[in-house]
């Protein structure tokens, strides 16, 4: 749980800085999710599945552009309702880090021989 929040408040500070300097959100997403597949691939493999293998970079990342067309649909449906965007990326960090954590059980770091 604690990794998880880590990597949620260190994806969600690249994007609300993005944000911040001007960044359209898709941009601002791509930006968060570049960097956090970056930071998150460590923590993530060390601390939360015990299995640091490089080889399962390119799974990583896969889990990680279906998580970034996630994250601005949803920003998008958030700011047609007039939410602000700092406030719906922080609203859709709940539900992709949950998709997050089940895509990476699932298909990263399952527990079946390769």
């Amino acid at each position: 749980m604690g990794v998880g929040l880590l990597n949620t408040s260190f994806s969600f500070s690249a994007y609300a800085i993005s944000t911040y300097c001007g960044a359209p959100t898709s941009l601002a997403v791509l930006i968060a999710n570049i960097l956090g597949v970056s930071f998150s691939f460590r923590t993530t493999s060390r601390f939360v599945f015990r299995k640091m293998d490089h080889r399962l970079i390119p799974r990583f990342i896969t889990v990680y552009s279906l998580l970034y067309f996630l994250g601005v649909a949803g920003i998008k449906v958030l700011l047609s309702w007039r939410i602000n965007r700092y406030l719906a990326g922080a609203m859709m960090a709940i539900p992709t880090a949950m998709a997050s954590f089940l895509l990476l059980s699932l298909f990263v770091f399952r527990n079946r021989e390769e």
